[in-house]
């Protein structure tokens, strides 16, 4: 929804959109991934998996990620470096911005995930209720 507001606003050109997540994809139902992903490509949203936000200075305007792959003992950045990150030591990276929207992680409570409701069907699940 930024990025549209930003193209209808006239200042897209000028601004660079990010989508950094902990984890691997940018959402984990596979149908919604695919959409998601072709959307991302056409307008250009730069796609950061592995990047766990750890912590944000609001007067400096900076978050700071911890590049989270598994195996990997350093980051790099992009060709050009278009976001101006910042490699701090071998995993964390420092990210200036002007608008930051993050959403904490969900889950469902513990005693939701361990009930049957949650439970998931599947080679060695069980999953019948």
């Amino acid at each position: 929804m930024a990025e549209e507001y930003f193209r209808k606003s006239g200042v897209r050109a000028k601004t660079n959109v990010l989508f950094a997540t902990p984890g691997t994809v940018i959402f984990g139902v596979p149908e919604f991934a695919k959409t998601l992903n072709k959307i991302i490509h056409e307008r250009n949203i730069i796609f950061k998996p592995f990047y766990a936000p750890v912590k944000i200075d609001a007067e400096k305007q900076e978050i700071y990620f911890q590049y989270s792959k598994p195996g990997e003992s350093n980051c790099t950045i992009m060709e050009g470096n278009p976001l101006g990150e910042e490699i701090i030591g071998a995993t964390e990276i420092k990210v200036h911005y002007d608008m930051l929207h993050l959403a904490p992680p969900q889950m469902a409570p513990k005693f939701i995930q361990e009930s049957k409701v949650s439970i998931q069907e599947g080679p060695g699940k069980g999953g019948s209720m």
